[in-house]
């Protein structure tokens, strides 16, 4: 079921409500699988993911609805559903700054 040792162990971190986590795994170990978990819990507010590449931000929003979780890629000047994916570029411009103070 895990793909790791470190997955599981991140897992069990994420259901123990850990506040502050920092989870480093290897390409194709599941890193995907565990924050888009995280935001399907109940308890969970808003999860900003940022990603490097634009593919990237297409196949995490495949991933997302394959596992039947409600996502979408941040367009300046439009709502976003929780969680959503934004690229670097945009995490650091002004206008997404000003975005997350209001949100």
């Amino acid at each position: 079921m895990f793909k790791s040792k470190e997955q599981k162990e991140a897992l069990k971190l994420i259901l123990q409500k850990t506040s502050c986590l920092t989870v480093i795994l290897a390409t194709s170990s599941g890193k995907s699988f565990l924050y888009l978990l995280l935001t399907s819990l109940s308890t969970a507010e808003t999860t900003i993911i940022i990603v490097p590449l634009t593919a990237l931000k297409s196949d995490l929003l495949r991933k997302a609805k394959e596992m039947k979780i409600s996502a979408s890629i941040y367009k300046e000047k439009k709502s976003a559903d929780k969680p959503f994916l934004v690229s670097i570029e945009t995490a650091v411009s002004s206008s997404f700054q000003l975005f997350l103070m209001f949100f």
